[in-house]
């Protein structure tokens, strides 16, 4: 039977909140943030930009702004995922654009055996990040992702029969 690695790694890939104390190489981090360069974006204008963030003070400080600290404080490094509005082009379009990044930074760091989640949550309080990383006019805060590694045991998931989430045209 033949393998396929993409569809393995959709079905497979869940968000991770707890990590173990393992380090994360500055290779895998940029493995991982090709993968999401790599992503489609609307007019090829590629309008994501990103802060890695590995220092467990700045992590701490970045805690106030979301209710999810915990999983922030857990994490090895926190990547910040930002719509460079001089490039965003139909701003729909570019924060779709920036879906598929985050979606390919997801499955590259699953690859990888790293652990991610996802906090979209940090958005609500996008222009007090922003401030507080003292950053320009055009970058806006569209999300961030925790990583690290991941303890062994395995995460289940559940989701909609497809039968449901079809609509008979």
């Amino acid at each position: 039977m033949k393998e396929y690695p993409v569809f393995n790694a959709i079905l497979n890939r869940r968000s991770i909140r707890n990590y173990t104390d393992e380090q994360i190489k500055d290779e895998e981090i940029n493995q991982i943030l090709e993968a999401g360069r790599w992503a489609p974006s609307a007019k090829n204008l590629q309008p994501w930009r990103f802060i890695i963030m590995k220092d467990a003070q700045r992590i701490e400080d970045l805690c106030q702004f979301t209710k999810y600290a915990n999983i922030l404080r857990k994490s090895k490094v926190n990547i910040l995922i930002f719509l460079d509005k001089n490039f965003q082009g139909d701003r729909i379009k570019s924060i779709q654009s920036i879906g598929a990044c985050i979606q390919n930074i997801l499955l590259a760091a699953h690859e990888l055996e790293i652990g991610t989640c996802w906090i979209g949550e940090i958005v609500n309080r996008h222009e007090k990040v922003e401030k507080f990383l003292n950053l320009p006019g055009n970058l806006e805060l569209m999300a961030l992702i925790t990583l690290g590694k991941m303890p062994q045991e395995k995460k289940e998931s559940r989701r909609i029969p497809l039968e449901e989430l079809i609509i008979k045209g």
